[in-house]
């Protein structure tokens, strides 16, 4: 059994409700023909009408995925607001448009964002013609998410519209239904016929080759471990010892403590290198740039973690740390005794909050229920 299907079982989909978990597979085009991403730029605090040539700003990627060609400039709403602040969204009297529109409303000087990234954001929610739904700037906490990944966890509108923009950025999201929640819509505030409005926030990214702290403080390894080599916020290297005896128990070593807060339980970004405990089998999070490497990811996972889950032991151990991490065979599931190092990169939410985000996931936006869960 290859490690990557053991581990299936293990590091499973986020308990977070996911935007894409409310969302319908699309039906059509969101974006007529077109494969790149148009937007304009509009003041941070916009109040006046203008229109603006469209510039290319999103990801080369299927036409019915695509940000379209931008309408008009007031055909879209207004917003009032700087970043960091809670914006106000004014919406015109023109019908909403039928593709999915960004329009970046103040640049960031940050990286640009791509398929495979984490983001943190910030977020308000509006239906087009209608009500607030839900927004993270009253609960003073970000929405951590990522775009573009083998496992969608938002609905079209974001996975697609917040890739290629600079963070720093706040974005003006626009979309219909086949971007959203579809023709179910989302109780109790989106209807399967509504037009989503965002203005998104975007704080900060963590790129597919994202690792922990490399100024982590390294620790002193104990006698009869697995060897780890690779510097710090670098892909890792396990080797097992010739005749080193299987663990019978989870043992979890920290080898470089980071500065951030100690892990809760929740969904925490991970990335990571797993081996059998006979070398013969690995599997791995960390990306390979040249697509030979048929054991990379593409990118950090999400893990969900307990206080009875396999990954407990990672409980109060500081986010940005390099931890190794050996456990036991398991006859039941096949999962053969392994030696695992993980770069703890973010904690993503915390079991014991509520729901935060509707936008994302879709109670009103991004929620766990009440949680983003975009």
């Amino acid at each position: 059994m290859r490690v990557r299907a053991a581990l299936a079982g293990l590091v499973a989909v986020p308990a977070l409700v996911t935007l894409a978990a409310c969302s319908v597979p699309n039906s059509g085009s969101s974006s007529a023909d077109s494969a790149s991403a148009a937007s304009a730029s509009a003041s941070a605090s916009e109040t006046a009408e203008s229109t603006s040539a469209p510039v290319t700003l999103g990801p080369g990627i299927p036409a019915e995925t695509a940000v379209a060609p931008a309408v008009p400039r007031d055909q879209m709403p207004t917003v009032k607001g700087a970043f960091g602040e809670k914006p106000t969204i004014t919406v015109p009297s023109t019908p909403p448009p039928d593709t999915l529109q960004r329009v970046v409303l103040s640049k960031g000087d940050g990286p640009v964002t791509a398929a495979g990234d984490w983001l943190q954001v910030n977020y308000l929610g509006q239906v087009w013609g209608g009500k607030v739904f839900d927004n993270s700037f009253d609960r003073g906490q970000v929405f951590t998410l990522q775009v573009g990944g083998s496992e969608k966890m938002v609905v079209d509108g974001w996975d697609v519209g917040l890739q290629g923009v600079t963070v720093g950025s706040r974005v003006l999201l626009s979309f219909p239904p086949q971007d959203g929640y579809g023709s179910d819509g989302k109780a109790p505030d989106i209807g399967g016929n509504d037009t989503l409005i965002f203005v998104v926030d975007v704080v900060k990214v963590f790129p597919s080759d994202a690792g922990g702290d490399p100024d982590a403080a390294v620790q002193t390894t104990p006698s009869g471990v697995p060897t780890v080599t690779g510097d710090l916020g670098a892909e890792p290297k396990i080797s097992i010892p010739s005749g080193l005896a299987e663990p019978t128990e989870t043992k979890v070593t920290v080898l470089a403590k980071g500065s951030g807060a100690p892990v809760q339980a929740g969904d925490v970004v991970i990335q990571y290198v797993a081996t059998s405990w006979d070398g013969s089998q690995t599997e791995k999070s960390w990306p390979d740039p040249s697509g030979t490497d048929a054991t990379a990811g593409d990118g950090p996972r999400s893990f969900p973690i307990s206080a009875d889950s396999a990954f407990a032991p990672l409980i109060g151990i500081p986010i940005g740390s390099r931890v190794l991490m050996t456990m036991a065979a398991d006859s039941t599931s096949g999962l053969p005794a392994l030696a695992w190092v993980m770069d703890l990169i973010v904690q993503q939410d915390v079991s014991t909050t509520t729901s935060s985000s509707a936008a994302a996931s879709g109670e009103g936006a991004p929620t766990e229920s009440a949680q983003p869960t975009s």
